[in-house]
């Protein structure tokens, strides 16, 4: 923890997370990461998660490990992590999604043999109805490659230290744009009943540029670098787009003309940056 940048509150909460996390798992608890822009001090708390991975034995019993995920829940609310009063849409993509789950419980059998499906299952990471369907279409591949490139530990050994990352693919490109536009189509219709439609266009933005920098540039991807590469590839997007992200990152509020921009701007990022990663295929 000494080596990143966290803020006071967030150096309490975790301090907690390990706390209740050793008492509940005892012995089958083997590791905690801290991933995602946190890990380089990048952190909004209206707009930013605390993303946590926890990783336990295989012999750990399925009650433990239910109640570790309880337990955290109730600490994410305490520290104003999770606000319950968002709308139900909101809580239900940041219980049962990756996208917006700021805590994931994995099994180490399950790292070692970068079982991507058996992972999600276990962390809770795409629950939505016909999520055993739909699966398929995410890009499953390039979220665990995120998350364990940018791990930073905070207790424990690290278990996945040798783990063979996978290679990003053109499909798991295609399958990050799609999964962005969605979101941000969904951050719309949303709009109309929730009040917090724009964060799923802010999110369905930041996952798509963060996912593009991973690929092109072969980097773990951070929301500074990733716009700062987006601008050099896509100036005239910059030129509103990503200004717009920027300012409603540091001051969240609604904006819908960044909720219907968003899915366009997308797709003509999307068409840019394709050219890119063919080119660099040559």
């Amino acid at each position: 923890m000494s080596e990143v940048c966290v803020p006071d509150e967030i150096q309490n909460y975790i301090k907690k997370v390990i706390e209740y996390s050793k008492k509940i798992c005892g012995e089958y608890l083997l590791s905690i990461y801290l991933f995602g822009g946190l890990t380089k001090g990048y952190f909004v708390k209206e707009v930013s998660d605390v993303d946590l991975l926890f990783v336990v034995s295989d012999a750990c019993p399925l009650g433990i490990i239910k109640k570790l995920d309880k337990t955290l829940e109730h600490l994410e609310v305490k520290h104003g992590l999770l606000n319950i009063s968002d709308n139900f849409l909101y809580l239900i993509f940041a219980s049962r999604t990756a996208m917006f789950k700021s805590h994931f419980i994995l099994r180490l059998g399950s790292l070692k043999r970068m079982d991507f499906q058996a992972m999600f299952l276990e962390g809770k990471g795409f629950e939505l109805p016909l999520g055993k369907f739909l699966f398929p279409l995410t890009p499953s591949r390039l979220v665990i490659r995120n998350l364990l490139r940018g791990r930073c530990l905070l207790y424990g050994h690290d278990v996945i230290e040798d783990a063979n990352l996978p290679l990003p693919s053109i499909s798991d490109f295609n399958k990050s744009f799609v999964v962005s536009l969605i979101l941000s189509i969904f951050g719309i219709i949303s709009s109309f009943i929730s009040r917090v439609g724009t964060k799923f266009s802010l999110e369905g933005f930041k996952w798509y540029i963060l996912n593009a920098f991973s690929i092109l540039e072969n980097q773990t991807p951070y929301v500074p670098s990733a716009i700062k590469y987006i601008r050099s590839k896509c100036p005239t997007i910059s030129s509103f787009a990503v200004e717009r992200f920027e300012k409603l990152r540091k001051k969240y509020h609604q904006d819908i003309i960044f909720r219907f921009i968003t899915p366009l701007c997308l797709i003509t990022l999307h068409i840019t940056l394709l050219k890119c990663f063919r080119k660099n295929l040559r």
